[in-house]
């Protein structure tokens, strides 16, 4: 576990009070950002798309606002995630354009720099860089639930659950009615097959899949705790509505490309989705 706080306490003191008095210089810039924020996890093409229109109107009324790159990179990775990308090289090299721009904008936007930081964890597997940015994060706003959620994963990517778990029930202390709150329990459910809970996965999968259908990064994850944890008919009829949601999906191209990088986990992944019966 890192240890959150490296900075000097006056320096960090002083950088905290600026990033309390950092705001958009457009209320207006701040509107279109949530709007798109509101839209990007709706899973459905019509309102992703929106998402995109009005994150670039965002950019637009304001250049200098961090948190729309940084849903534009979030946008491009979901694009990757959900298999709607027409060009996956194209669109991780807009992650990281995104993702840097934003921190360029902003060093202590804590919603910025957790987005960022996930966004090259998952895509460009920058494991090291992600952390730093999470601590950056937490540092500017230790009670920012995005920061908490949207770190957890990434440490069952590097192979330590009981970390995941921690920040994900962290950000759901913080934000127990969060409109996006499958994401914690997606990350909750990743932590325990990560660490061979696999009935407890599907628990958590099977929550997340109540709070939004079309999130296929869970639905891929359920169908494989199912097929691990013995329940091969319901993994199955996960698979099915994985297929439904991203017909392309295949699963040596998902296991090659995925954040978690350990040989053996991979293997077992990909082992557990062909019980689901999804195609190889």
């Amino acid at each position: 576990m890192r240890v959150v706080g490296t900075l000097a306490p006056q320096v960090r003191e002083a950088e905290l009070k600026r990033a309390l008095r950092k705001r958009p210089d457009s209320l207006e810039a701040y509107d279109c950002a949530l709007r798109g924020l509101a839209k990007i996890y709706q899973l459905n093409h019509e309102d992703f798309a929106e998402a995109r229109t009005w994150l670039d109107k965002a950019i637009t009324l304001d250049p200098a606002y961090a948190m729309p790159y940084a849903l534009l990179a979030i946008w491009h990775t979901i694009r990757v995630g959900q298999g709607w990308s027409q060009n996956t090289v194209a669109d991780q090299g807009e992650v990281l354009r995104f993702a840097t721009a934003a921190i360029a904008r902003d060093n202590f936007d804590a919603m910025a720099l957790a987005l960022c930081g996930h966004a090259k964890s998952i895509l460009r597997y920058e494991f090291e860089e992600a952390m730093l940015l999470f601590d950056r994060a937490l540092e500017a706003s230790p009670s920012s639930a995005i920061a908490w959620t949207r770190s957890s994963p990434t440490y069952s990517y590097i192979g330590d659950p009981k970390e995941t778990i921690r920040r994900a029930e962290q950000g759901l202390r913080l934000s127990p009615f969060d409109p996006h709150v499958f994401l914690a329990h997606t990350a909750l459910a990743l932590a325990h097959y990560v660490g061979g809970e696999y009935e407890e996965a599907a628990r958590w999968g099977r929550k997340a899949r109540e709070e939004n259908p079309q999130y296929t990064a869970n639905l891929r994850l359920l169908a494989a705790s199912l097929a691990a944890a013995g329940n091969v008919d319901e993994a199955r009829e996960m698979g099915r509505a994985l297929l439904v949601a991203a017909p392309a999906f295949q699963i040596d191209r998902f296991v090659e490309a995925y954040a978690i990088r350990d040989p053996e986990r991979r293997d077992r992944l990909a082992h557990h989705l062909r019980l689901a019966g999804l195609p190889g």
